[in-house]
C-alpha cells in the first residue's frame, strides 16, 4: 500500500477538523439563537391572539367564568378563530385573576396564579400576556 504523503495527511486532518468545527459552531449558534426565535414567536402569537380573540368578543364575554352551555358556546367560537397552529393553549382570565376560559375545562373558575406575578401585573395594565411552556408541563 502506498504511503500517504504529508500533504494528503494534512488535507485529511484539516477536513476532519473543519467538519468538527462546523458542527460545534452550528450547535453553538443554534443554542444562542433559540431564545431570540422563541421571543419573536411569542410576539407574533400575542398579535394573533389580540387580533383574533379580543376583537371577536364583547368585554362582557370575558368577565365571568364559562360553565356548562356557556363554556361549550365559547369553546366553539374559539375553535373557529384563526389562532395559527403554533398556539396550543389559550387561557383567558379577568382582572380578579379568575380564569374565565381555558381549553382545560377543569381550571376554569380557579385563580390564575400568584398576585405578585409580572405577567399578571402586565395583563392588569391592559397588555396581552403570552406565557410559553413545554407541552409536557402541568397546567395550573
Amino acid at each position: 500500500m502506498e504511503k500517504v504523503n504529508i500533504i494528503r495527511r494534512y488535507s485529511i486532518i484539516s477536513l476532519v477538523a473543519m467538519v468538527i468545527f462546523g458542527f460545534a459552531f452550528g450547535n453553538l449558534l443554534s443554542r444562542s439563537m433559540e431564545p431570540m426565535i422563541i421571543e419573536h414567536a411569542i410576539h407574533d402569537m400575542s398579535d394573533v391572539v389580540n387580533q383574533n380573540v379580543v376583537k371577536h368578543f364583547k368585554p362582557t364575554d370575558l368577565i365571568e367564568p364559562k360553565k356548562g352551555n356557556q363554556y361549550k358556546k365559547f369553546s366553539h367560537k374559539m375553535e373557529h378563530l384563526s389562532l395559527a397552529e403554533k398556539i396550543k393553549k389559550v387561557k383567558i382570565w379577568n382582572r380578579d385573576m379568575l380564569i374565565v376560559w381555558s381549553g382545560n375545562k377543569d381550571i376554569v373558575g380557579t385563580s390564575a396564579g400568584e398576585g405578585d406575578s409580572n405577567e399578571l401585573r402586565r395583563a392588569l395594565r391592559g397588555e396581552i400576556v403570552v406565557e410559553t411552556s413545554s407541552s409536557g408541563e402541568h397546567e395550573h
